[in-house]
């Protein structure tokens, strides 16, 4: 509820008009006012309702007026914007002008084959959402991982990515970490977020001193990809344990730096071939055993 006056100072000073609205009365879908108004001076009454809805497929809006005198005026007024979503061929109705605006069609999908593309036989991922600028969209993906958006501002660059927390599989990951694209006005940008199936690879490393063994804390452990690239390292805990994680579905070698082993004065590890399998992405019990290459009295 609130009121306002209008109060004229010049040429004479005094009161012109008064106004009582009760806002946001909920009709159902519908948002309505009620409010009165008296001019003092013309000695005008007035009662006014107006009621409107602004969200979803359509706008729609109804306001009258009634004031002394028997004068009564009505408008209504009806809008929606249609949008085409170009994956289904579908058109879809909104509350707002989509020609000034920006869209999109984002699809998740499972990528079994990693190639980028969806592919015949792989699934859409549904229920996902995504980020804009880091904020959470509320809208999900349908059964087919897509999400139609609109009202995306024009002409600025915007990230955009999938949010983490909506994936079923802790073990499924976006192949990119997110993409900044500048939309453009009436058009529908097509994009793709390929999800692949990661993996886990753990294991212990420990020293041997004489007969016995201890594990051993800070040792780096060196994921290493067939071209010999490290694609992931980590050191082991205090318990000598280690974790490798998100590692993407191929084959690996798993080693112990060398550089840590020479100064360390260790023998040398000999890497061991680790697989990463869509059907079997968690591999246990990588366990590692360094020597000393001499000790001194």
């Amino acid at each position: 509820m609130r009121g306002a006056t209008t109060y004229t100072v010049s040429p004479g000073a005094e009161f012109s008009s008064l106004t009582l609205t009760v806002d946001g009365i909920k009709l159902w879908e519908y948002y309505s006012t009620l409010g009165v108004s008296r001019v003092i001076k013309s000695d005008i009454d007035e009662v006014f309702f107006n009621i409107s809805k602004s969200h979803g497929a359509y706008s729609l809006g109804l306001n009258t007026r009634y004031s002394t005198g028997g004068v009564m005026s009505l408008e209504l007024s009806f809008s929606l914007g249609l949008g085409r979503e170009p994956r289904r061929d579908t058109w879809k109705s909104e509350y707002r002008p989509v020609a000034n605006q920006g869209a999109m069609s984002a699809q998740a999908f499972l990528d079994s084959n990693m190639n980028g593309v969806k592919d015949a036989d792989e699934k859409g991922l549904p229920d996902i959402q995504v980020r804009l600028n880091g904020g959470r969209v509320p809208k999900t993906a349908d059964e087919n991982g897509i999400i139609y958006l609109t009202g995306i501002e024009p002409y600025r660059e915007i990230d955009l990515d999938i949010a983490l927390e909506t994936l079923e599989d802790p073990l499924w990951q976006p192949s990119e970490k997110g993409k900044r694209i500048s939309f453009r006005p009436g058009h529908v940008a097509e994009i793709n977020f390929p999800v692949v199936v990661t993996g886990e690879i753990d294991g212990t490393a420990s020293v041997q001193i004489g007969a016995s063994t201890r594990e051993v804390s800070g040792v780096i452990v060196e994921l290493v990809d067939l071209q010999g690239n490290v694609v992931q390292s980590t050191k082991t805990a205090y318990d000598g344990f280690y974790l490798l994680a998100k590692v993407p579905v191929g084959k690996y070698q798993l080693r112990i730096s060398r550089t840590q082993t020479d100064s360390l004065n260790l023998v040398p590890v000999k890497p061991t071939l680790v697989v990463i399998e869509v059907e079997n992405p968690i591999v246990n019990g990588m366990d590692f055993v360094l020597q000393k290459k001499f000790t001194t009295e």
